[in-house]
This record gives C-alpha cells, sequence and structure tokens, in this order.
C-alpha cells in the first residue's frame, strides 16, 4: 500500500477556494455577497461627482451664468455627492464588520474543527505542520490574510469600474491618450504581479520561522516547564533559541520588505513620468482653444483619475492576489485528509448543513458493516502462553453494527470497567512503515518495521517490549490506525482497517498513551467526556476506583465536579504526574471498548501505585485484547505473551518464563534491570526507609527476576 501524499502544492485551491469561501459567506449574512458591488458603485459614484464639480463651477464662472442656474446645478451634485459619501461608508464600514465576525465565528471554528479532525498521519507530517501554520497565519489576524478578502474584492472592482468611466472621458479627447496610458499600466501591473510572485517565495520559510517561534513561546509557559527552566538555569540558553529564532523571522520580513519598497519605486516612478506628460498635452490644447477652462479641469482631472486608478487596480490586483493566496493556504489545510477520509473534505459543496450554516464535519456517510469473518487463529490458545484462559469462539465487539457516535457504539460504560466480554482479533501482515525525516533541505525515510508480521489472539494480553526508538509506540498507532503503513494490511476480526470508517474503528480501542493530557474541565467530564445520566456517573465511579483515585477525588472541594483548572480558578485544583496517568487510565476503562492499549500506562506512578495496577490488570483486561507497552520488563510477567522488538522486527516471542529460559535479549535486558532493583533495595534496607524503595510494593515470594525498570521514552 502506498502511504498518502500530503500537501500537494498542485492542489487546484484557487477558484474552488473562493467558490468554498463565497459560499461560507454567503451562509452567515447572505447579503455580504452584494457588498462589494454596492461599495463599488458608490466609490465610482462619489469620485465622478468630484470630477464633476469644479467643471461645473469653472464654466459657471467664465461663463457668465447667473446666480440661480449656477445655485441649483452645485445643490443638485452636492447633494448626490453627499449621499455616495454616506453610503460608501456605509459599504465598506459593513464589509470590514461583517469580514471581521466572519472570521471570528466562522473561519476560526472551521480551523479548529479541522484540528480535531486531521488525520493523524498528516498532523505529524512536515507538509501538514506546514499547512497548519500557514492555515494559522491566514486566519490570525483581523486585519489581513483571508478576512482582507471581500474588501479587496470592492477594491479591485472599484478600480476596474472607475478606469473604464474615466477612460470612457478622456476618450473623447484623444483616442492616442488611452493607449499612452495603457501602456503605463501594463508596465505597473508586471511589475506589482511579478513583486508579488517574489514574496509569495517567502511564505514557507516564514511559516517555518513562525512555527518555531510559536513553539518556544508555548513550549515555555508553563508549570512543568517553569520548574526545569529555573533549577537548570536554562534562561540564558532559551534567550539565545529565542534571539537566533527572532534574527531568522526578521531576516525573512527584511525580505519581503525590500521587495515592496522596490515596488513603490516603480510606481512612483510611473505615475511622475504619466501625468508630467498628460499635463504637457493639455497645456497645448487649451492654449491653441481647443477647450474651455473647465474642460481643462475636467481633463486633467480624469488624466490624473486614470493614473490614479490604475495605481489602484494595480495595487487591487497584487492585493488580491495576496489574499487570494491565503484563501488558498487556509482551503488547501481544509482540503487535507481527515480521519475516515482518502482525499479530504469535499469542501466546495460542503460536508453537513446545520440551521443553514455549513461546517467541514469529521463524520462521514455510515453503511452498516458486513458482520465480518473471524480469522481461523481468533479463539486458539497464543504461542508461549503458559496458562491460557481465553475465551474459546471471538466474537463482534458490542456495538460494531451500530453507527458511530451512538452511545452504544464508544464513550460509555458497561457497568464493569474492565471489559464487554467481547474480544477481537489482529492480524498484520508484510507491514513495512517508515518516518519522513528532512535534514539539510532534503526528505529522507527512517525505517521503522519491515515486513512484519503478527497476529494477536482475541482476549489475548499481549505485552511489547524492546529498546528506545524500536518502534513500540509506533505499532500501536498503526494498530489502531492512526498511522497507515507503507505497506500490507492490517485485519481486525478479518476486516481490513482501512475499510473501516475511523469513527467506528477508534470506537473499538480505548487507550493510555505515552504523551496524553489531561483536559482543563471536571474530573467527570474527563472521564466521561460526555456526561449523560446517573448511571454512567455509577460506571464512572467504578472506573476512577478500579485505577486507584477514588479517595483523591472525594476529597477534592467539589468532589468529581472540581475543575482540573488550578491555575486560572481558586476551586480548581491540579493533579500530580502519577494522578492524571491515573485519571486518564480511569478514562480508558470507562469507555470498555473491546481493545485496550497501554502505553507506558504507569511511568508516572511510584513503584506501590504501579505494582497494585499490575495485581489488578488480569481483571482490567477480563474480556479484552488488551497491547501494553511498557520498558518495565516487570509488568510483562502479567501478559500471555511478550515480544520483544528489535531493528524492526520481532526478535523474540514467548511468555516471561519461556523467554528466561532462551537466554536472549529479553533475558539480558532483565537481568540488567533487575540488578540495579536489587542494588536499590540494600540501599533501602541499610536505612533509606521504606517509603524510599524503589519498588515498596514487592511481595513475599517475588524473586529479584520478578522487577526491571528501563526509564526512557519510545517512538
Amino acid at each position: 500500500m502506498n502511504r498518502k501524499k500530503y500537501g500537494n502544492k498542485n492542489h487546484p485551491a484557487g477558484m474552488e477556494g473562493l467558490k468554498f469561501l463565497h459560499g461560507q459567506m454567503y451562509r452567515y449574512r447572505r447579503y455580504s455577497i452584494a457588498l462589494p458591488l454596492l461599495a463599488c458603485l458608490s466609490q465610482v459614484s462619489q469620485s465622478l461627482l468630484l470630477l464633476l464639480l469644479p467643471k461645473i463651477v469653472l464654466d459657471a464662472v467664465t461663463g457668465g451664468a447667473g446666480f440661480a442656474p449656477f445655485a441649483a446645478a452645485v445643490l443638485r451634485v452636492g447633494a448626490g455627492l453627499a449621499a455616495a459619501a454616506v453610503l460608501n461608508l456605509v459599504f465598506h464600514n459593513e464589509i470590514e464588520k461583517c469580514s471581521q465576525t466572519f472570521l471570528f465565528r466562522r473561519l476560526n471554528a472551521l480551523w479548529e474543527r479541522k484540528m480535531l479532525c486531521l488525520d493523524y498521519g498528516v498532523f505529524c507530517s512536515k507538509q501538514g505542520k506546514i499547512g497548519m501554520e500557514k492555515a494559522r497565519a491566514a486566519i490570525a489576524s483581523p486585519n489581513w490574510g483571508v478576512v482582507e478578502l471581500p474588501g479587496k474584492e470592492a477594491a479591485l472592482l472599484e478600480a476596474g469600474a472607475g478606469l473604464a468611466a474615466y477612460c470612457a472621458i478622456v476618450g473623447t479627447l484623444h483616442p492616442a491618450i488611452l493607449v499612452f496610458l495603457g501602456l503605463f499600466f501594463l508596465v505597473e501591473m508586471a511589475a506589482g504581479i511579478w513583486i508579488e510572485e517574489r514574496k509569495q517565495g517567502f511564505k514557507e520559510e516564514k511559516a517555518r520561522a513562525d512555527r518555531r517561534l510559536n513553539y518556544i513561546a508555548y513550549g515555555t509557559r508553563g508549570m512543568k516547564e517553569a520548574k526545569d527552566i529555573r533549577i537548570f538555569s536554562m534562561t540564558g540558553m532559551l534567550k539565545e533559541i529565542t534571539e537566533e529564532v527572532i534574527r531568522g523571522k526578521n531576516a525573512v520580513e527584511a525580505k519581503v520588505l525590500r521587495w515592496q519598497f522596490l515596488r513603490a519605486g516603480i510606481t512612483a516612478l510611473l505615475i511622475f513620468v504619466r501625468n508630467g506628460l498628460a499635463c504637457l498635452f493639455l497645456i497645448e490644447r487649451y492654449m491653441e482653444g481647443g477647450m474651455t477652462v473647465g474642460d481643462f479641469s475636467l481633463y486633467f482631472g480624469a488624466i490624473a483619475g486614470i493614473g490614479m486608478w490604475l495605481t489602484k487596480l494595480s495595487e487591487a490586483v497584487s492585493g488580491f492576489r495576496e489574499a487570494e493566496n491565503f484563501v488558498r493556504d487556509f482551503y488547501g489545510f481544509l482540503a487535507l485528509p481527515e480521519d475516515g477520509t482518502a482525499e479530504g473534505a469535499d469542501l466546495a459543496s460542503g460536508a453537513v448543513r446545520r440551521e443553514g450554516r455549513e461546517m467541514s464535519e469529521c463524520a462521514v456517510e455510515w453503511d452498516e458493516p458486513d458482520k465480518g469473518v473471524l480469522p481461523e487463529c481468533a479463539g486458539t490458545k497464543p504461542q508461549g502462553a503458559a496458562d491460557w484462559d481465553g475465551p474459546e469462539r471471538a466474537v463482534l465487539p458490542e456495538g460494531a453494527g451500530t453507527k458511530p457516535g451512538s452511545p452504544a457504539s464508544h464513550g460509555k460504560g458497561t457497568g464493569k470497567p474492565g471489559g464487554t466480554g467481547r474480544a477481537v482479533s489482529f492480524i498484520l501482515e508484510d507491514i513495512s512503515f517508515s518516518y519522513r525525516k528532512w535534514e539539510d533541505g532534503e526528505e529522507r525515510e527512517v525505517p521503522i518495521f519491515r515486513n512484519l508480521d503478527l497476529t494477536i489472539r482475541a482476549g489475548e494480553r499481549l505485552a511489547i517490549v524492546g529498546r528506545n526508538g524500536a518502534g513500540k509506540s509506533t505499532l500501536v498507532k498503526l494498530l489502531c490506525g492512526m498511522l497507515e503503513p507503507d505497506r500490507g494490511r492490517i485485519l481486525m476480526d478479518g476486516r481490513d482497517i482501512r475499510s473501516i470508517p475511523k469513527e467506528e474503528l477508534y470506537g473499538h480501542f480505548s487507550a493510555v498513551f505515552q504523551h496524553s493530557r489531561i483536559l482543563p474541565v471536571s474530573v467527570a467530564r474527563n472521564v466521561m467526556l460526555d456526561v449523560r445520566e446517573q448511571e454512567d456517573k455509577d460506571v464512572m465511579w467504578e472506573a476512577i476506583r478500579a485505577a486507584g483515585l477514588e479517595e483523591k477525588v472525594k476529597s477534592l472541594p467539589a468532589g468529581e465536579e472540581t475543575g482540573l483548572v488550578g491555575q486560572i480558578s481558586e476551586e480548581g485544583t491540579e493533579l500530580s504526574g502519577g494522578q492524571e496517568q491515573r485519571l486518564l487510565l480511569a478514562r480508558a476503562l470507562y469507555k470498555a471498548a473491546p481493545v485496550l492499549l497501554l502505553d507506558e500506562p504507569t511511568a508516572a506512578l511510584d513503584p506501590k501505585a504501579e505494582s497494585e495496577i499490575y495485581e489488578k490488570y488480569g481483571e482490567l483486561t477480563e474480556g479484552k485484547t488488551s497491547v501494553f507497552v511498557s520498558h518495565r520488563l516487570a509488568s510483562t510477567r502479567f501478559c500471555d505473551r511478550i515480544l520483544f522488538i528489535e531493528e524492526g522486527r520481532i526478535a523474540e516471542s514467548g511468555s516471561h518464563l519461556e523467554l528466561m529460559e532462551k537466554n536472549g535479549r529479553y533475558a539480558d535486558m532483565f537481568r540488567v534491570q533487575s540488578r540495579y532493583y536489587r542494588d536499590q533495595e540494600r540501599i533501602s534496607a541499610a536505612g533509606c526507609g521504606a517509603e524510599d524503595a524503589p519498588f515498596a510494593g514487592r511481595k513475599e515470594g517475588d524473586t529479584d527476576q520478578t522487577y526491571g525498570r528501563e526509564g526512557g521514552e519510545d517512538r
């Protein structure tokens, strides 16, 4: 299987992006589509009346007209001019107001929704990150970016209509003047477009600089980071890094500014030459008696106005192209693949309409799945399992035939945190996977797996161990469909997971990932994510109790309704790292999905608490297929089978006792870890205190081979 290509620069997002944005604006406020045209009519009317007023006054003065006709004419033109000016101001203000409210109420919502729905592989890719940053920059300000498009459209219409009207006036004087002015216009426009293209070449470079600066700003402001910054005196180093990033960003902006200065210089030179030659021509005609003072004023104003409209048209075209490029960036981001889609959302026509509003959704069309056929291996005794007590026959998980999003499919407890009694099986066939890494401006592959084959039986408790970077966490992400393999396929109960809608697929999994975070909401919302009925709270308490967090939650000021926002609320609280990990485990247990994925779930727990979790492992995984990733080899004795991953393959497989008897890599690593704990326990026995022992939960009868630990993180 070929992995999807992300961030295609040739994506036809030009007209489609404009069509999409206009459709969104129409659904937001229907009249907003007509505002650029109305602003154009009022602006051109105002300009023509301003051009006509001096001619009326001068002809009346030099021609000896009576005061009454003169006053009447001036009043008519003045009244029209005042009305046009008021309407022009109203329409332009309304454009600005609609654009800014549209940005905050619709575009930001679209960006946030897309971020939540974005395919995980795209989210992690370089192209995806650049696309996200460019889209964020496109809607980051109420004064520039996508929000400028309606104003730029109005400016483009005004410049085109004004130029046409003034050309019609000057054409009555001599057609050759139009050709002369047109040549200057083409030169100015060509220069503006060329310079704008040069500026666009720096957009990705600027996006990378902005991303680095944002990473530093947001990655150093938390309480966890604050402790390290102070203890290790990191302020000077962070200041140097920040200054380096700012210098890089300023260098990019300086390049863009130089092109803008060049364009301003070219425009000024063209205006000077054009208006100077036109003025000489009119003076000659006036001295020959070919026009009145009023005509001279009208034509001179029209020729100067043509120059003004040409400049405005050139600026409007460049400005419109710039706004269109922002729209292209934003639309290209929205068109990136989402979870459950192959090519991205159909944004031009829209995916979901709600109350007259169209939004990009994660939801996909639902077709009731086939019943599914289980592989022959499902429910059989796993290889290397000493005491297998799995189900004789595996069936599809409860809710597998229900529509995604329904309570039966995911997110609701079953009354017993530990399982639904239904498990699923997996077969990984010829799986190859590589990460993409950029070095020195070139992309290269970092292979993780090559031709990996693996069968996970229904109800099996599988442990995955190995050294840092072996691919343990990557295997978990492949298993649940967050990443797609470069080659091969993954079958869940005989169904290729690529054929399963992502919402349905994710509904089969509960997980505690290596770097999960709690949400800044109440404890109850963190566990249940969607509070429905009292029976759900009963199940929530069962999950909290199973995760060993009941006493802590009941001690909080508002119990389970206490907000985990201690930094911003006096009534909120902050949990320790170990308590956060227990809360994440409670969330996974509450969901009660048929597959439980635990990626370093006890890394932040103290040894005694960790031991308590291990003792309950059989109960927590009852009726589930579970995959347990850990560096702490002591935890693997609770699993039916252990896989030792090394160099993209399964180097060893079997139970803990079988792998120890093989005396291979697993046994070597285990002995290193157990030696560490044996030394630590001797130190503890010498007087450090029981609370300082590295594994206070060690029970009588456990041998030195029971416990081991290796720090670090996996991919």
